[in-house]
């Protein structure tokens, strides 16, 4: 199996790691598919909108996930495959403690002391989530799990 996301080494010694989104990419907000109109109506418009939208501009897709790991810095972008909507994780390397696939659902652990606990990328497959643990925790340097 290919791998599923591409690394990039900067010349200051920092680390990018970009997974791509999944296509078909057509994401509906989260309140739109909260009323019964919304599901039924609403949905399929912005659905195909959306579509015709990128369609016209030929707009890509933004990653799904993105990853930069500097000697004083590390940020995590993550964009949402149903909703679109970003999310990011921004600390200093040192306060990472666990970075690694979770144990009982699927997705990337992330443990920032003091910051955040949390389940990222719960659809991406597990052998993929290894790859990418393994390469952030080198470029992190922090120890195998």
């Amino acid at each position: 199996m290919p791998k599923r996301y591409s690394t990039i080494q900067h010349t200051g010694g920092g680390f990018e790691l970009i997974v791509p989104m999944c296509l078909p990419y057509h994401p509906v907000p989260a309140g739109l598919n909260s009323t019964l109109l919304g599901g039924l109506v609403a949905t399929p418009l912005w659905i195909l909108g959306g579509m015709i939208v990128r369609k016209i501009w030929n707009l890509k897709p933004p990653p799904r996930a993105r990853f930069i790991v500097e000697k004083d810095w590390f940020r995590a972008d993550f964009v949402s495959q149903r909703t679109g909507e970003k999310s990011h994780l921004e600390c200093a390397p040192v306060k990472i403690v666990e970075l690694r696939k979770n144990q009982f659902v699927q997705g990337l652990f992330i443990r920032v002391v003091g910051v955040v606990q949390e389940t990222f990328l719960e659809d991406i497959d597990d052998e993929t989530i290894n790859s990418i643990s393994k390469e952030l925790r080198t470029a992190l340097g922090l120890h195998s799990v």
